[in-house]
């Protein structure tokens, strides 16, 4: 075997094990991450494919990453900066870049299918388990409030809730496609509705109710969908099976969850956002708008401690952006985002490919609900929200180009 077909064997298994175990190990996230970099960026140094080309792709990512090292010169602690820049921002985007190169092949389209299916099962019944046991099989961690809200194996709800707002979507797409055609895809449709029905319940358990808002605004979105795509034949179906599960599901969860739901706009917690938000803003105009630096919103707290005395984080990705980066450092994300979104939108008016639909809508309603909290900033949902990101572009490369 040739060394590159090696290289590239290592670079797909390594994603793959990120993929699966970025719920219940961050230790694992860090060495299969560096472990794909490494043999990716070996590859294209020994067989010279490194090209550079001045399309508005590689602009908008040059532009954000220029954005973010600036901040470097006028950081409260330059050091630490430096480092987040190098030890994450950079480790996004070269996950983000190998990502792009990796699933532009259809062959490791469906191994990551495979892995997105076993994982949602995996840490579905976790979660579930976790409820009725009290305690989850892989990292023992308790319930969170008096044990009445499933965390799962990840450190809080919030963090549980935002990697099945991601996921759901696409595993709705799956056995919407095309039901119960052939042996293969009937397996793919009753393991998907598995993983639906799972992580479902365990997200109404999880009392996130930014969570629950983003996947309202997904299954509207997947429902409309449906019915204007002229190519599904099996519309009736597809829409009974997911009323019937949603039915079965919130019949299931206890009553004090149901009461939480149906009074989504009329809670306290509302109220304390934007109480934090306030305060957040504050730091903005601190930092004159153009950023204290990455990864120095703690260090901006502590220094500003008197007025945001009992606020640890903004609670709002893009709020916290702003007071690290600065308006440029938003623009340069948000750029990054348009160019990524215009290839989809080419990529799904040529072909109504409804995979490549179910990781757009996951992304979307993933960054809805960074609006509550900061998902972006945390390793385990960063990770997954740039891999998800190159994987969509991938996709979209694929489709156009074919």
């Amino acid at each position: 075997m040739k060394l590159k077909n090696v290289l590239d064997n290592i670079t797909e298994c390594a994603l793959l094990i990120v993929v699966f175990c970025l719920p219940f190990s961050k230790a694992l996230i860090e060495v299969f991450s560096i472990l794909a970099i490494f043999s990716w960026v070996l590859r294209q140094i020994v067989y010279r494919e490194i090209k550079v080309s001045f399309n508005s792709f590689n602009l908008a990512v040059i532009f954000f990453m220029s954005m973010n090292f600036i901040t470097v010169f006028w950081s409260i602690n330059p050091e630490q900066t430096l480092e987040a820049f190098f030890s994450k921002t950079l480790e996004y985007l070269f996950l983000f870049f190998i990502s792009c190169d990796v699933f532009k092949s259809k062959k490791n389209i469906k191994k990551l299918v495979s892995v997105i299916l076993a994982s949602a099962i995996f840490i579905g019944a976790d979660g579930v388990f976790q409820y009725v046991s009290g305690r989850d099989f892989l990292r023992g961690y308790t319930l969170m409030k008096s044990g009445t809200l499933i965390r799962g194996c990840f450190f809080n709800s919030n963090c549980f809730a935002a990697w099945e707002v991601l996921l759901i979507p696409i595993i709705i797409s799956l056995f919407v496609a095309q039901p119960f055609v052939g042996q293969k895809n009937r397996r793919t449709f009753f393991l998907a509705i598995l993983s639906f029905g799972l992580l479902t319940y365990c997200l109404l358990l999880t009392d996130c109710r930014a969570a629950w808002l983003a996947l309202m605004v997904a299954a509207f979105i997947v429902i409309l969908y449906i019915l204007t795509g002229a190519r599904f034949k099996n519309k009736g179906i597809t829409l009974t099976v997911l009323v019937f599960i949603c039915c079965l599901v919130f019949v299931l969860i206890p009553d004090e969850v149901k009461d939480r739901f149906l009074s989504l706009g009329l809670l306290r917690s509302n109220k304390e956002r934007l109480r934090i938000w306030k305060k957040a803003v504050f730091l903005l105009r601190e930092t004159h708008f153009i950023g204290g630096g990455v990864n120095t919103f703690s260090l901006l707290r502590h220094k500003y401690n008197s007025v945001m005395e009992g606020t640890e984080y903004a609670h709002n990705s893009y709020l916290q952006m702003l007071v690290e980066t600065g308006i440029a450092g938003l623009i340069s994300f948000l750029t990054l985002l348009s160019v990524v979104y215009a290839r989809i939108v080419k990529a799904l008016q040529k072909e109504r490919d409804m995979l490549l639909f179910g990781v757009a809508v996951g992304l979307s309603v993933f960054l809805f609900h960074a609006l509550f909290d900061n998902h972006l900033y945390s390793v385990q949902l960063a990770v997954l929200f740039w891999m998800f990101l190159g994987i969509a572009y991938a996709m979209s490369v694929c489709i156009i180009e074919e």
